[in-house]
């Protein structure tokens, strides 16, 4: 939490008026939010459309008057001459009328000259392209293994405190857990956590698999992605014997010797063929050789009758594979989503362009 909350402060001191955080961790941010304004000595105000525009920093106060639209909560920063810090939650959902964009407008000109930043937190809402120049957006990336560790750590703590419990896991197993928990978010660790306490009054071997149910049911929710257990011991492949002394010597690319020599690891094996030749059974045998999480992209359910769906669906898909990584993306049948990609006259509106460029980045 310490770097994201210098990043925020960060952003509060240099001037920024409006912030975009995307992030399905909505309280996380806010409360974020909230820190970096006590630290920075700056009162904080939220708006929600359920409880309009309210003070949380230093205290929390009672709701401004008027405020319950976006469109007068906005009217009200922009008047207000305090140097305060607001955080307002699904803010860009409720930017589809021309009076809202215009008074978020008026926002970022008022808050040009000192600290006032407005943070819009949303999970998945857009920007107007009018105000593009006039928003920095910022990533709340999903917590990595250090903050994974604290999290296990400080849940455990709390969980303890009133009662009895016991940690009953070797080393390598407690590492499994831990790994086994990254892509998820910090609500859900803590949740899988204390199901794991208090089911049995102890964290166990027992529950080094129940992160991976997690991941795999919030994995289902995307749509595009499925979480493939790995077998154990890697399926039998036969043939393939070069890509399979490729696949040994490549995977010490992993270890910290490798990191601390600079040795860069794969990046991705092209696989051509007839149905029936192995080419799935080879992404299955890739993960498990390696011993990483096998991630599994729907290239058809990547595609939406919305403009700007298929690309977001397609961002939202490698961001949670970058959060779980190490893994293996196994895109199947990956011609489908990029058929028209070469073609010389772009029947899709160049969506197949736009969408391999995203890939090959």
């Amino acid at each position: 939490m310490a770097e994201l909350l210098d990043d925020l402060k960060l952003l509060i001191r240099t001037r920024h008026a409006i912030v975009t955080v995307r992030t399905l961790e909505e309280e996380y941010a806010a409360r974020t939010v909230r820190q970096a304004g006590r630290e920075l000595g700056l009162p904080v105000l939220e708006w929600s459309l359920g409880e309009g525009l309210r003070r949380t920093v230093p205290t929390a106060g009672d709701t401004i008057g008027g405020t319950d639209k976006l469109v007068t909560a906005l009217k009200f920063m922009s008047s207000n001459d305090s140097i305060n810090v607001y955080a307002v939650r699904d803010g860009l959902r409720h930017l589809g009328n021309a009076a809202a964009e215009r008074a978020l407008r008026d926002v970022a000109t008022a808050f040009t000259h000192d600290s006032r930043t407005v943070f819009m937190i949303d999970p998945a809402g857009d920007v107007p392209a009018s105000l593009h120049p006039l928003t920095v957006p910022f990533e709340m990336p999903l917590p990595d293994a250090d903050e994974i560790h604290e999290l296990v750590k400080s849940t455990f703590r709390e969980l303890t405190r009133f009662g009895e419990a016991d940690v009953d896991m070797s080393r390598r197993q407690f590492n499994q857990f831990l790994t086994n928990l990254r892509g998820l978010t910090r609500m859900e660790i803590s949740q899988v956590v204390a199901d794991a306490v208090l089911g049995d009054g102890k964290l166990s071997a027992d529950d080094v698999e129940k992160a991976i149910e997690i991941k795999r049911q919030r994995l289902r929710q995307t749509g595009v992605l499925d979480y493939i257990p790995p077998s154990e011991p890697p399926p039998s492949v036969g043939g393939m014997a070069n890509l399979r002394k490729w696949l040994e010597r490549r995977s010490r690319a992993f270890t910290p010797e490798a990191k601390k020599y600079g040795l860069a690891p794969p990046k991705g094996i092209l696989m051509l063929g007839v149905q029936g030749c192995g080419k799935s059974l080879m992404a299955r045998f890739v993960a498990a050789r390696w011993k990483m999480p096998l991630l599994r992209m729907d290239v058809g359910a990547l595609y939406d009758k919305y403009v700007g769906e298929t690309e977001r669906h397609l961002r939202q898909a490698f961001s949670v594979c970058s959060s779980m990584a190490p893994c293996v993306l196994w895109i199947d049948e990956v011609e489908k989503a990029f058929a028209s990609a070469g073609a010389g006259a772009e029947a899709d509106g160049g969506l197949s362009k736009r969408m391999f460029g995203q890939l090959l980045t």
